[in-house]
């Protein structure tokens, strides 16, 4: 029930597109949108609709499942379809239904929590707490992506161990909420392409997927890396590369530092706007394994279902 698979994360636009401007006669005018319609316009008929859309459909580009229809605005009369009645997944729809279930479920106002502490003295772990839109540098107070950073976490961490010459072994711990970084619906074209990537507890912002430019196969790890190197930039020596850990950090490790997201409203915010498939995964399974739901695809999408069933939404499921 959250993102749909093999659905397009879609990229914020370099230049943003002309907004749609009001026309004399009250409708959206050039640039950017359509005119009202005009009694003088031809009314569109089954056959000129089946002769532009049937071509249009066939492209390979959009998939193995498409289906439309098409109705007059006045009336409701259908006057072309194609597979329409045939029931579909509906991908970026389910983003919203998502992001009533998250809010129903959790305090918005929230920040993930990204910590570093000392499981013993020559052992550093970055725990994962859900971001995953972290800086690779210093953070950015003002920012979505990115507020918190790495450098700063970092720093802090390297003040809290003090001076030391003994170099310190640096290890991941992304023990909570950890699943399935793939859905068993994505393709792995889409994977390859950017559309949709790992879903994971702890990545860089930079290292999101975007159309061609796809996520690296382990954000959790290569963050931790980056986290490695600004802690020996910080003046802490560090030995080897990062591991993970197979289970979560002692009870009783010393937090070093930690630093904190923008609130969740604000990163569903962008999900939705960017229509993110893995990011929106990944505020799901933040607050479903906050809830004790099972960290698993089909686990977070029943305790969607459940907040929505919570709110007196009812969704149907195929």
């Amino acid at each position: 029930l959250p993102a749909g698979a093999g659905e397009s994360p879609g990229v914020a636009p370099t230049q943003p597109s002309p907004k749609p401007t009001p026309g004399a006669d009250g409708g959206l005018g050039a640039p950017g949108g359509l005119s009202a319609p005009s009694q003088e316009d031809p009314a569109p008929t089954r056959a000129g609709l089946a002769a532009a859309l049937t071509p249009l459909l066939a492209d390979p580009a959009l998939g193995g499942s498409v289906g439309v229809e098409v109705r007059d605005g006045r009336t409701g009369t259908v006057l072309f379809g194609s597979s329409a009645a045939a029931p579909r997944t509906p991908a970026s729809a389910t983003k919203v239904l998502t992001a009533v279930g998250v809010a129903n479920g959790e305090d918005l106002s929230q920040r993930f929590e990204t910590r570093a502490v000392a499981v013993d003295a020559d052992t550093v772990a970055l725990v994962a707490g859900g971001d995953s839109l972290l800086a690779a540098g210093a953070g950015d107070p003002g920012a979505v992506v990115g507020q918190a950073g790495l450098a700063d976490l970092a720093e802090a961490a390297a003040q809290a161990l003090g001076p030391r010459t003994t170099p310190v072994r640096v290890v991941l711990d992304d023990s909570f909420a950890r699943g399935p970084a793939l859905a068993p619906g994505w393709e792995k074209e889409d994977v390859a392409l950017g559309l949709t990537g790992p879903v994971a507890m702890l990545g860089h912002g930079t290292d999101r997927a975007v159309p061609y430019r796809p996520a690296s196969a382990d954000p959790a790890l290569l963050a931790t890396s980056t986290f490695a190197q600004a802690l020996s930039a910080a003046g802490i020596p560090v030995q080897g590369r990062p591991t993970r850990l197979p289970k979560a950090a002692p009870a009783g490790a010393i937090e070093l530092a930690a630093v904190h997201s923008a609130p969740v409203a604000d990163v569903l915010a962008l999900a939705l706007d960017e229509s993110d498939n893995d990011l929106t995964e990944t505020v799901s399974r933040w607050a479903g394994a906050r809830a004790g739901a099972p960290t698993t695809f089909a686990g977070c999408a029943g305790w969607i279902r459940d907040r929505m069933a919570d709110a007196g939404l009812d969704v149907c499921q195929v």
